[in-house]
C-alpha cells in the first residue's frame, strides 16, 4: 500500500483529495496546524490519520512514500521545507495538489474538469449526479459536499469529473481530455498581476482536449476571438436571437420562471447517435408544465417529428427546470449537458434532461433549509 502526507490536510482542497486517496487505495496521513482535536478524532474514524501542528520530523517517517502540499503551504513552512529535502535526495516523491489530482484520476479514460472563476464546485456537483443517473460510474470531487454523497468524493472506474484551481495557475497542468470554462472575473489579480493575464491563462487552458465555454461571459470575449476549436454555449435574451446562434448549445428563458428552453445544434457532435429526437415526448401528452424535455417548433405541430423536421434541427427545442435557483445556475447546467454530450456518444436527451432536473444539489451553495 502506498502512502501519502497531505501539508494542509484540512484545506477544502485537501481533504476531499485525500478521502480520494484513501478510496483509491492509499494509506493516508497529514497535519495542518487549524485542525482541532474533535476534527483529527473524526478523520481517525474514516482511516486517516491526521495532526494538528505540523512537525518536520514527521516527514522523516515518510521516507519511500509521497508528501503533497497545496500552494498556499509556504516554501518556509517546516514540513514543506524536510519534505523538499529529502525529494532532492531521493528519499521520497513531492508533488502539488493538482499534479496528484492528475494521478488519481489518470486511470478514468474520460476527464471532466471544471473552470472558472464562479460556480466549479456546484457544477462538478452537478456534472457527477447526472452521470451517476446515465449509469457512467463517475468518479467525483468536489470542493464542497454534494448533497447525494456523504462525502465530497466518490471512487468510480468509466469518467472522473474534479474542478480545476486557476488561482494559482495550477489548473493549466490538468490531464482533464474534457474541459468546461464558465465564467472569467477580475479574481486572483495578486498572482496574475492584471485580468488580462488571467483571460489569457484560460485561453491557454482551453488550447488541450475538448472544450466548451460560455460565449455569454464578458469574461471570455479573448476565447471567442481565438482561432482554437472550442465549442460554445449560451443563454440568450429571446428565442429569435437563440435561434440565429451557431453555438452547440443555445437557450433563453420563455417566461419570468427558471424554465429554461434550449436547441442542440447537432452538427457539432462527433456522433450522430444521440438519439434526441426519440426522447421527445409528443407535446400533446398529459406531462408536468417543466418536469419533461419538450420539443417544440411553429405553433400547431404536435406529435413526434416527422423527418423533414428532424433535418431542421435548429428548430427543435428542449426544456428544463432545475431544483437550484438562479439564471447563473441555469446557464452552468447547459454548460455541463454540453460537456457530457461532447463527452459520450450513446446518450438519451431526456434522459440527461431529467436527471439534471432531479439534481438534488450542494452543501451550502443555495441549499434549502427549510420553508
Amino acid at each position: 500500500m502506498s502512502t501519502v502526507y497531505l501539508i494542509g490536510i484540512g484545506g477544502s482542497g485537501m481533504l476531499p483529495l485525500a478521502r480520494l486517496a484513501l478510496a483509491r487505495g492509499y494509506s493516508v496521513w497529514g497535519s495542518d496546524a487549524k485542525l482541532s482535536r474533535e476534527a483529527v478524532a473524526d478523520l481517525k474514524k474514516e482511516g486517516i490519520y491526521a495532526a494538528g501542528p505540523p512537525s518536520a520530523g514527521r516527514i522523516d517517517e515518510m521516507e519511500g512514500g509521497l508528501v503533497v502540499y497545496s500552494t498556499a503551504i509556504s516554501e518556509s513552512h517546516p514540513e514543506r521545507m524536510r519534505a523538499h529535502e529529502l525529494h532532492s535526495r531521493g528519499k521520497l516523491r513531492l508533488l502539488h495538489r493538482m499534479d496528484f489530482l492528475n494521478e488519481l484520476v489518470a486511470h478514468a479514460p474520460l476527464r471532466l474538469g471544471m473552470a472558472g472563476t464562479h460556480g466549479k464546485t456546484s457544477s462538478t456537483a452537478l456534472a457527477g449526479w447526472m452521470l451517476m443517473e446515465l449509469g457512467k460510474d463517475p468518479l467525483i470531487i468536489a470542493g464542497g459536499r454534494p448533497l447525494y454523497l456523504d462525502r465530497s468524493i466518490r471512487n468510480g472506474e468509466k469518467v472522473a469529473v474534479f474542478e480545476t484551481d486557476e488561482s494559482d495557475g495550477s489548473f493549466l497542468r490538468s490531464n482533464a481530455t474534457h474541459r468546461l470554462i464558465l465564467n472569467a472575473d477580475e479574481d486572483h489579480l495578486n498572482y496574475y498581476g492584471g485580468f488580462e493575464n488571467l483571460q489569457q491563462a484560460f485561453q491557454e487552458f482551453a488550447s488541450s482536449g475538448t472544450v466548451i465555454y460560455n460565449t455569454g461571459d464578458p469574461g471570455l470575449i479573448p476565447l471567442r476571438n481565438s482561432s482554437l476549436p472550442l465549442e460554445g454555449y449560451c443563454i440568450y435574451p429571446s428565442r429569435a436571437e437563440c435561434m440565429q446562434s451557431d453555438a452547440f448549445l443555445a437557450g433563453y428563458f420563455p417566461d419570468q420562471d427558471d424554465t429554461l428552453e434550449f436547441r442542440i445544434r447537432r452538427h457539432h457532435l462527433k456522433s450522430a447517435s444521440n438519439d434526441f429526437d426519440s426522447a421527445v415526448p409528443d407535446p400533446g401528452a398529459q406531462n408536468g408544465p417543466a418536469s419533461n424535455a419538450i420539443a417544440e417548433s411553429n405553433p400547431g405541430i404536435t406529435g413526434q417529428p416527422t423527418s423533414e423536421f428532424e433535418k431542421s434541427e435548429e428548430e427543435v427545442f428542449y426544456r428544463f427546470r432545475l431544483g437550484v435557483p438562479g439564471r447563473h445556475f441555469a446557464s452552468n447546467a447547459l454548460g455541463i449537458l454540453g460537456l457530457v454530450l461532447l463527452a459520450f456518444d450513446d446518450l438519451d436527451i431526456q434522459k440527461c434532461i431529467q436527471a439534471l432536473e432531479s439534481f438534488p444539489g450542494t452543501e451550502r451553495r443555495l441549499e434549502c433549509l427549510g420553508t
